[in-house]
């Protein structure tokens, strides 16, 4: 096989290269994680945006949507397939490794991409580095996913803006304030 990702240039897997040819991608995927104490965040990507819903030290971490082109999605979904998550388990928990997490901690993820569809998650575990098979308390590949959805989706940067304006509008209350009636 000869091809190339046109925003990489690195060799794609006859997987992936079957994801994406024909066109506009027909694709979402939907990340989620649910911390103890009630904060959680879902990033969904649907019609060419990825949409952010949040709360708790979520809830303002990104104040609009977030364009995604074919390219982006085309990389991040090379992730995916590099980091084999279409193998990985829905039921990733701490007793598989004879551990005890009870802090209500969850995570998943959902994807659709032309007609192929993974859905996984876990709580209090993900699949470990050494095979998704396997499980283990730290972030593992997990982590690794989540940072390429903010490395091909460029969301550092939306988050960036997000605190910026957030600022702005704490300075300009402040002024308001200061200022003699």
């Amino acid at each position: 096989m000869n091809d190339s990702s046109p925003v990489t240039g690195m060799p794609l897997t006859d997987a992936t290269v079957n994801l994406f040819k024909g066109g506009t991608l027909q694709t979402t995927f939907t990340l989620t994680e649910q911390f103890a104490f009630g904060s959680h965040y879902s990033w969904r990507l649907k019609e060419s945006e990825i949409r952010f819903r949040g709360s708790g030290e979520f809830a303002q971490l990104v104040i609009r949507r977030i364009p995604a082109s074919d390219a982006q999605v085309e990389e991040f979904f090379a992730a995916v397939e590099f980091l084999q998550v279409r193998e990985w388990r829905s039921d990733y928990h701490p007793g598989d490794i004879n551990q005890e997490v009870l802090d209500g901690s969850s995570w998943s993820f959902t994807a659709s991409v032309h007609g192929l569809e993974c859905c996984c998650g876990g709580e209090n575990a993900y699949p470990s580095f050494a095979d998704p098979e396997f499980t283990t308390t730290g972030r593992g590949r997990f982590g690794l996913l989540h940072a390429a959805m903010y490395d091909c989706f460029e969301i550092e940067s939306y988050i960036r803006q997000a605190r910026l304006l957030a600022e702005a509008t704490k300075q300009r209350s402040v002024d308001t304030q200061d200022r003699p009636n």
